[in-house]
């Protein structure tokens, strides 16, 4: 919705009228757009802005497929405690990638920065929602510098 409203202001187009559109344009589309018209309407300063922020929503819109198209795990692992095993699980929000090869580094423990891009343990699942907040109040404080407050 915050991507809806900025491309409303910068097209100047009624609100009303954009779902159509960003549903034709699909994510990457809607970037794509943001960055285009934000290169030929803002200044070098408020463009690298704005090109800060689209970093940042195409980072956690991967994240956010990975997330969505997943599902959970039950990751339970055998630990030495104080010589006697001990049980420790965790529930994970997994993704299995497409490539084979990826997906049998994931079984390896130690592939942390594997594990990482695909497997979302609960911390890390509110960590990036507070994430989301904060990049849409990012977005509407750079829509309100520009194109002055919103009523949406």
């Amino acid at each position: 919705m915050a991507v809806s409203i900025l491309l409303s202001e910068m097209l100047s187009t009624d609100l009303n009228n954009m779902p159509p559109l960003m549903n034709s344009l699909g994510s990457r589309g809607q970037f794509d757009v943001l960055n285009e018209l934000g290169a030929s309407t803002f200044d070098k300063a408020a463009f690298e802005e704005l090109e800060k922020l689209t970093n940042r929503f195409k980072a956690n819109n991967t994240r956010r497929n990975y997330i969505t198209h997943g599902y959970w795990l039950l990751e339970i692992l055998v630990r030495n405690h104080g010589g006697n095993p001990a049980l420790v699980y965790q529930q994970i929000r997994a993704y299995s990638p497409t490539n084979r090869l990826e997906r049998e580094k994931l079984s390896d423990r130690r592939n942390v920065k594997e594990r990482t891009k695909y497997y979302f343990t609960l911390t890390r699942l509110r960590a990036l929602t507070g994430e989301l907040h904060r990049l849409w109040e990012d977005l509407g404080a750079f829509r309100s510098k520009y194109f002055g407050p919103h009523g949406v």
